[in-house]
């Protein structure tokens, strides 16, 4: 499997296995390589969560008896999803581009790694047929990914859609302070505490910007078509924690999708998401 190398005058990303495993502002490293070949490994990726990022499709976070249910048929689904088992197909490069593109048919089942005979998790996981395609784009100092969704099946698709961004942090968590656009500042022992339970929700926040105080450096996570944002760490000992921007908050009671932020695809339409990181 390969690793693609984008990059500007100003930024460079590493692209591996549908993950961005590097993300460097002249020369500053800001993503958790957890997701790099081990061959690339530095120690402290090796710490905490073994990837850089996931994609979450068609569903953000835990799943009632893993079924859900959509036009009256049962798909079997398990934490975040299926996206990220999906193997991306490069369709097109330059210096400062890259473009991923997946592919779901209904008639292809994808294997559970989270399946164990001891356990209740199903082997195989279904959903009815999407493209994802994802445009991954350096300009200037702004990291850009715009992610076009279609519903290549025969009936009406509700979905959620989020992304994990797996950030390095600083040692200390309270010098990793976020300042969302609505409601209040916060660091990183606030995401930590969250995450003994599970996340750290932000409903109704479009963007944060994240600033290491030891450093006085930092970037503003900005997003459209999201409107929400989740935060998680594996620990304080991990090095790093997620930016997780998600269109829905996953429900208490784990059932999909009757929230108020549930999505709607028609058979043939497309949906735009996207995320920018600026550095400037």
């Amino acid at each position: 499997m390969k690793v693609h190398n984008v990059q500007n005058e100003n930024l460079k990303a590493l692209v591996y296995n549908g993950q961005i495993v590097s993300l460097q502002n002249k020369g500053e490293e800001y993503i958790h390589g957890g997701g790099k070949p081990e061959g690339l490994k530095y120690p402290e990726d090796r710490k905490g969560w073994q990837n850089s990022g996931k994609v979450m499709f068609p569903i953000v976070g835990s799943v009632n008896n893993h079924i859900v249910t959509m036009n009256g048929r049962e798909y079997f689904q398990d934490q975040h999803g299926l996206a990220y088992l999906i193997a991306s197909e490069v369709n097109g490069t330059s210096e400062e581009q890259i473009r991923l593109i997946q592919h779901h048919w209904n008639g292809s089942m994808i294997e559970n790694p989270k399946y164990s005979e001891d356990n209740s998790r199903p082997m195989f996981l279904a959903w009815p047929d999407f493209r994802l395609e994802r445009d991954i784009k350096l300009i200037g100092t702004s990291f850009n990914e715009n992610y076009v969704l279609t519903n290549l099946s025969r009936e009406n698709m509700e979905y959620m859609l989020g992304d994990h961004f797996a950030v390095r942090s600083a040692p200390n968590p309270e010098d990793n302070v976020l300042e969302p656009d609505k409601g209040k500042t916060f660091n990183l022992r606030d995401i930590l505490k969250a995450s003994v339970e599970g996340a750290l929700f932000k409903p109704e926040v479009t963007s944060v910007f994240y600033k290491d105080k030891s450093t006085k450096k930092g970037f503003m996570f900005s997003t459209e078509n999201f409107g929400n944002f989740m935060f998680w760490s594996p620990g304080e000992d991990a090095g790093m924690f997620c930016i997780e921007p998600v269109t829905q908050i996953p429900l208490e009671d784990h059932k999909y999708f009757f929230g108020d932020d549930s999505r709607v695809l028609k058979p043939s339409k497309s949906a735009k998401h996207s995320v920018k990181i600026d550095f400037s």
